[in-house]
């Protein structure tokens, strides 16, 4: 299961075990529900240890729904979490 890890400076995206090996391709939506100008969209970059970091810094504050899609062995995937900035 993708776990998304709360730091001081940000957010560690952390994905399973079960991708090592396999590019990962993708995109992170993080959904402004009160204000879509506030929506922003990144590109997945996966380190070597399954993980990407996203800075506090290149969000507003406030309630977002982090939506994940991304590819890995020709399977689509897809996970959706609430978080409060």
């Amino acid at each position: 299961k993708l776990v998304i890890e709360r730091t001081e400076t940000g957010l560690i995206f952390k994905f399973p075990e079960d991708f090592r090996g396999s590019a990962i391709t993708g995109k992170i939506h993080f959904y402004r529900p009160s204000n879509e100008r506030m929506d922003r969209h990144f590109e997945l970059d996966v380190d070597s240890e399954l993980s990407m970091y996203i800075a506090y810094e290149n969000l507003f504050a406030g309630k977002y729904l982090v939506k994940l899609h991304w590819v890995a062995n020709n399977i689509d995937y897809y996970y959706e979490e609430p978080w409060f900035f």
